[in-house]
């Protein structure tokens, strides 16, 4: 009987240290996007690369011109995405918005920008576009958490090149029941802007 007892108190205290584990700790969560391809880790072990699930990159020396733009497109439906967003599906985004903020604590976020068009008018022409969808971002998103006090943005210009290289790094920490919450709230999200939802 005492047997049993004491191995009811093992499991249940096993459960409760568990159960702990799951709604209290933090986890250190790091997403980094370089040039289309997403990494995402924990403390510093990788859970995720899409990088492995594509083909690989030509040489450098091999058509810069397409790999150029393969990344402008890429650009541009996240800037006609963005603007989507904003039109059709606006309360949704908020609602994320906001559900990230009571749940995510926000360590960092940094992105640069390395760009040119080969041309030194345009590539000066665009810098006005690209800052003006810097801010309409960082605007939209401001409005409900305070992104000022942990963002960095970089933005180089090369008036002589074509290149657009660009890297996010957001660093977080997040329980493990807030993340997958949260990561169950985007999935969603992103099913209704696929016409699925």
């Amino acid at each position: 009987m005492k047997l049993i007892i004491i191995s009811g108190c093992i499991i249940l205290s096993i459960l409760l240290i568990i159960s702990l584990f799951i709604f209290f700790l933090k986890l250190k969560v790091s997403i980094v996007v370089e040039n289309n391809i997403t990494k995402v880790y924990l403390w510093k072990i990788k859970v995720f690369d899409s990088g492995k699930r594509k083909k690989p990159a030509l040489p450098k020396n091999v058509d810069k011109d397409k790999e150029f733009e393969k990344k402008f497109k890429f650009f541009k439906y996240i800037f006609n995405s963005f603007n989507r967003i904003l039109d059709d599906k606006k309360n949704d985004l908020i609602f994320i918005i906001k559900y990230v903020k009571k749940t995510v604590e926000f360590k960092s976020v940094d992105f640069s920008l390395d760009y040119g068009l080969g041309n030194a008018a345009l590539t000066g022409l665009s810098g006005g576009i690209v800052w003006g969808l810097i801010s309409n971002v960082s605007g939209f998103i401001g409005k409900f958490i305070d992104i000022k006090s942990f963002t960095n943005v970089a933005v180089k210009p090369h008036y002589t090149e074509k290149v657009l290289d660009y890297r996010l790094k957001i660093i977080i920490y997040v329980s493990i029941i807030n993340l997958l919450k949260t990561y169950r709230h985007i999935k969603r999200f992103k099913k209704t802007l696929e016409g699925r939802g």
